[in-house]
């Protein structure tokens, strides 16, 4: 599960990007845009995978947007399912 960043840095985000690749260490993929995208309040979200993807490891990443533009995370964060 991801949770929100405590501090903005003075620039209110407007809406999140969650991207996750195939568990075979493929392309990334926005995913997810009709829980997240535009929801500035967001303050977590959780992935539900398949028993068909269980033992594979996928990477994930997420964007920020506000006024200014936007911020990917920095770390590709992997998770096992």
């Amino acid at each position: 599960m991801w949770e929100a960043p405590k501090d903005s840095g003075s620039c209110p985000i407007t809406s999140y990007e969650f991207y996750l690749d195939d568990g075979n260490i493929g392309a990334f993929v926005k995913t997810d845009d009709e829980l997240i995208g535009g929801k500035a309040y967001l303050r977590a979200h959780t992935v539900n995978f398949a028993t068909t993807q269980s033992g594979k490891t996928f990477r994930y990443k997420l964007k920020s947007l506000n006024e200014i533009g936007e911020t990917e995370s920095i770390i590709n964060s992997q998770l096992l399912a």
